[in-house]
């Protein structure tokens, strides 16, 4: 769902270069999906569109300079450092 989305606001909204980012709540089926749906459907590849996986070590230098390519950057909230406590801690704020 998320992948058609993209590929249709994408297709609506030529007028610039766009970047996206998907969290996702497990870092290792739920990515390789979303790459493997990027890579394997070629209107993707035909808009420009690049999916990057990202980790909580990638340095700015690790940032694509592609200004021709709509951007799609892919991680986990484990990645972004998140853990269940703090999933428990926003929840017992609100």
């Amino acid at each position: 769902v998320m992948a058609g989305t993209i590929l249709e606001y994408v297709k609506n909204n030529t007028e610039k270069k766009n970047k996206f980012v998907i969290i996702t709540p497990t870092p290792t089926e739920t990515i390789s999906q979303y790459i493997e749906v990027f890579d394997e459907y070629v209107d993707f590849e035909n808009l420009n569109i690049k999916v990057i996986e990202v980790d909580k070590d990638m340095k700015p230098s690790d940032k694509p300079s592609d200004e021709s390519s709509h951007l799609v950057y892919v991680v986990s909230k484990q990645r972004l450092g998140y853990t269940q406590g703090d999933d428990d801690d926003i929840l017992d704020s609100e």
